[in-house]
Order: C-alpha cells, then sequence, then structure tokens
C-alpha cells in the first residue's frame, strides 16, 4: 500500500536583482517606458539537511522585457535581459521508508525597474514560490503475532499521487506581420487539451500565442500571431504506478524565450518554450485500521497516517474584459500585466476560482508617455470530477497566467485580456493504523473486574470488543451470544 504526505503551501519570496550594461550598439536609456518579465524554472532538487530534514534547493532564470527612449524624439527600442534566481526550504522530516518528490510553482509578484548610470540598468523580480512534496511509503500488517489468533480491521484508502513530467527546450517559430522596426516578443502558452497516450507519456494540445511590439512612426505597434502545437510530454513514474489509475490530467506551459529578427518579407518570431503535464494517480489499497486477540490479552500501538484523495486537475482559457477608472484619455501603445488566484471554493461539483490582474498601460497623450496602474477582476468556473462538496477542507492549487493583454483609454482604461487558470484538487484525511501488535499469551487474563454491555441495534461482537479493548472471544462466549452468534440483550465482560 502506498500512501502520501504532503507539506502544503510552502510559500518563498525572495529577489532577483541585476545590473545589467546596456550593449554599444543600443541607444543609451533615458526614458524608461516599459518593464515585464517571466520565469523560466529549471528544476527543483532535494537533499538531506540533518536535524531539518529534507531541503528542496530551486533554480530558474528570470527574463525582462524592457522598451525604452533614448531621449522625447527618439523612436523606442526594445531589449531583453536575463538573471538567475535561485531558492531553499527545509520540507521537514519523512520516515525513514519514504521516498520524497515535489514540484513547486514560481511566479512573479512585480517587477521594479530604475536607470542608474547613462549605460546602466537595475532591475528587480519579486518572485513568490510554491514547493509541495509527495513521500510515497508502505503499510504493512503487523506480523509479530500468528494471523489465526488476530482479528483484524482494516479500510480501502483512496490515495492521490501527482506525478509530473516536462518537455523542454521546445522549438517552432512563426511568421509575424511586421508594421517598423521589431522590438521584442512576449509569449504565452494555452493547453487544449491533456490525455495519457502512451504508458508513460501524456499527450498535450494547443497553440502558443504571441505578442510582437515594433517601432513605428515614433510609437509603439503590437501585432499578434499563434502558433498550434501537438507534443508528448513524458511522465517521471515511479515503482508500479501505472497511467490506468490516472484521475485527471491538466497541461501547462512557459515560454522560455522569443527572439524577433527581420525576415525577407516579415518579421520571423522563434520560439523556444516548455511543456508540462500533471497527472492525478488514484492508489487504492488496504490499511490495517485495529486488530485484537483472539484468545488472550494484545497490546497494540497506534499512529495517524496523513494522506491526500484524488479529486481532480483541470484548466480552462478565460477571456477578461473589464473597465477600470482613470483620468487618462489617448492611445494605448503597450499593456503589461500579471495574474493572480485570490479564491478557490467549491459548490455543486464545479470549482468557482477569483482574482485579478494587475499591471501598467502605457499609454500616449499629446506626445507625452505616460504608465498608468491599473488592477481588473477575473472569475472562471471548473467542473470537477468528484463532487468536493462532500470533503472537509479540500486543497487547491491554483495557477494562472497572461497570454495576451490590450487596452483602451477614453476616460476609463478597457482591459482585455487573455488568462489560462488551472488547478489540482484533492482532499487531506487522516485516520488512525495499527502500527504495531504483540499478544502475551502467557499473561492470565484480568479477574478483578467485569463489565455490563447492553449493545445497540446492529452492533457485533467486534464493535463491542473494539469498543472496550477486550478480545473478541470474551465477548463471543456462551454466555453472551445466542445460537446464531449475535450478541444478546446484555453482555458481560
Amino acid at each position: 500500500m502506498k500512501t502520501i504526505k504532503t507539506e502544503r503551501d510552502i510559500r518563498l519570496t525572495h529577489d532577483c536583482v541585476g545590473e545589467f550594461t546596456v550593449p554599444d550598439y543600443l541607444p543609451e536609456i533615458e526614458k524608461l517606458l516599459s518593464a515585464e518579465c517571466s520565469v523560466a524554472p529549471d528544476g527543483i532538487y532535494l537533499k538531506s539537511g540533518g536535524a531539518s530534514g529534507i531541503t528542496a534547493e530551486q533554480s530558474g532564470e528570470v527574463a525582462f522585457g524592457v522598451i525604452w527612449q533614448g531621449g522625447d524624439a527618439a523612436t523606442p527600442t526594445g531589449a531583453v535581459f536575463r538573471c538567475d534566481y535561485d531558492n531553499a526550504a527545509a520540507l521537514g522530516v519523512f520516515p525513514a521508508d519514504a521516498t520524497p518528490r515535489c514540484r513547486a510553482v514560481t511566479t512573479v509578484d512585480s517587477v521594479f525597474c530604475r536607470v542608474t548610470g547613462p549605460r546602466k540598468l537595475s532591475l528587480r523580480a519579486r518572485l513568490s514560490s510554491r514547493i509541495i512534496a509527495f513521500a510515497e511509503a508502505s503499510l504493512s500488517a503487523p506480523s509479530e503475532c500468528e494471523s489465526e489468533s488476530v482479528e483484524v480491521l482494516t479500510d480501502r484508502i483512496d490515495s492521490a499521487i501527482s506525478v509530473l513530467g516536462s518537455s523542454h527546450d521546445l522549438y517552432t517559430s512563426v511568421d509575424v506581420a511586421a508594421p517598423g522596426t521589431p522590438l521584442y516578443c512576449r509569449g504565452g502558452i494555452r493547453v487544449d487539451s491533456c490525455a495519457p497516450s502512451a504508458p508513460s507519456e501524456c499527450r498535450l494540445t494547443g497553440e502558443i500565442l504571441l505578442t510582437c511590439f515594433f517601432a513605428v512612426d515614433g510609437g509603439i505597434a503590437s501585432e499578434s500571431a499563434s502558433v498550434p502545437f501537438d507534443e508528448t510530454v513524458a511522465l517521471d513514474l515511479h515503482g508500479d504506478m501505472s497511467l490506468e489509475s490516472a484521475v485527471s490530467c491538466r497541461g501547462f506551459g512557459s515560454v522560455t524565450s522569443v527572439s524577433l529578427r527581420e525576415g525577407e518579407t516579415s518579421a520571423v518570431a522563434d520560439v523556444t518554450y516548455d511543456l508540462f503535464a500533471d497527472v492525478l494517480l488514484s492508489s487504492v489499497g488496504d490499511a490495517v485500521r485495529d486488530a485484537y486477540s483472539t484468545s488472550a490479552v494484545s497490546h497494540a500501538e497506534y499512529r495517524e497516517l496523513d494522506f491526500s484523495s484524488a479529486l481532480a486537475c483541470a484548466s480552462t482559457s478565460l477571456s477578461v474584459n473589464e473597465r477600470t477608472a482613470i483620468s487618462r484619455t489617448g492611445r494605448v501603445e503597450l499593456v503589461t500585466g500579471s495574474a493572480a488566484v485570490e479564491s478557490v471554493r467549491a459548490d455543486k461539483g464545479k470549482l468557482r476560482l477569483s482574482g485579478s490582474v494587475t499591471g501598467t498601460a502605457l499609454i500616449k497623450t499629446d506626445g507625452e508617455r505616460e504608465n498608468v496602474p491599473y488592477t481588473v477582476p477575473w472569475s472562471c468556473e471548473i467542473p470537477l470530477a468528484k463532487d468536493a462538496s462532500a470533503c472537509e477542507n479540500p486543497d487547491y492549487v491554483a495557477d494562472v497566467s497572461v497570454l495576451s493583454a490590450s487596452g483602451r483609454a477614453d476616460g476609463e482604461l478597457s482591459v482585455s485580456a487573455e488568462l489560462f487558470v488551472s488547478v489540482t484538487a484533492t482532499a487531506p484525511k487522516r485516520i488512525s493504523i495499527l502500527d504495531a501488535l504483540s499478544v502475551d499469551g502467557g499473561k492470565p487474563e484480568p479477574e478483578h473486574f467485569v463489565r455490563v454491555c447492553y449493545p445497540t441495534a446492529g452492533e457485533g461482537a467486534w464493535e463491542i470488543a473494539k469498543r472496550f479493548r477486550v478480545p473478541v472471544s470474551r465477548v463471543r462466549s456462551a454466555e453472551n451470544t445466542d445460537e446464531n452468534g449475535a450478541p444478546r440483550r446484555v453482555v458481560v465482560i
């Protein structure tokens, strides 16, 4: 029997700081117009940490997309700068026979940019990581006594195992209409379907959505493009895991790099991206809840078992069209934004998610450009494979990413954004299981007291013995049971 122990919601917040020198072939920075960034995780590694148990170390790269001007009359220029980040967190002590694994979700909360010198740019990204750890342990029935002298009560446990797979450094390219000089591109990934396709693989289909920016007539123009993909992702299956027990599958991805270059007839965007599949497997087995000797006094030791019951993984695309009050009217040249999940709740077999999109809109009015901050809400519903209302305090891990964003300013800012939302839902459970059992056949049974029991309707010898912690043989004596073996109205033990 394999069970799962989960260390949930370990959040790490850290800075990625970099000071970059602008290359000589790019103009000096006098006025920053906009900045945004994306995260490309490299992986997460586990190592022993002494008394603290297992430590998870995570690393990755932050890519900053920046647009600036060398002066009021200069043409806007764009570039991408990169820096590395890493963090570590103690996950705690796991049982000796458990093999911990974990996965991480890292998002960017905010971006800070400033000019530090004629050709220097200081960048800072505020990152937040959620690390979720899993451990597989084996359960076995007590072995310190003969099976014929023990009555065992077992429970079937439906536990959840989340298995992650990934495909890195996938490449594609697409032609983009070029209204001016190429600046840079940003991209997001929408996964339309995720399904097991082989004994250890999942097939993901969807689109890469790109927004490319060009300098034209002293301003900024944008063009959109999409690239379909149909890829397989290898899963990290362990032991006797099989995709036949898969409850559900969710797919997501990230664009690690986009380079925009001039082609013969149009601009060409070269895209490198990663795809991920998160499959929720159901592991069903027996756990020994209790046991009593049928012939002599027994001593039992118990422990608490934490595990997660499988519910569902799901994902959906979402369009947001909201208006927010501002005091500007002009042409919106560029909209940047990031999304956050603020609440998740279950309602009649559906998950209701809500959150907000925050960012800045670069608005040009009377020849002057200004970054105007905005915040707009979003909400959506995702159906669940199981009804979570029957579970107490379900756990949800939800992610949301911004695929594209645009806006219009006319005294109010109208923001249109395409989001991709994904969620994994499990139900945490805890039961008491038998850890050790011993039978002392040479110890006489105590005779200095008796108990009088009045069984309830339908209560059997096993339930009475469990309630009073006595051998079942004392309840099943001829004086306490009828010819059918059922307890009488009064039982003396």
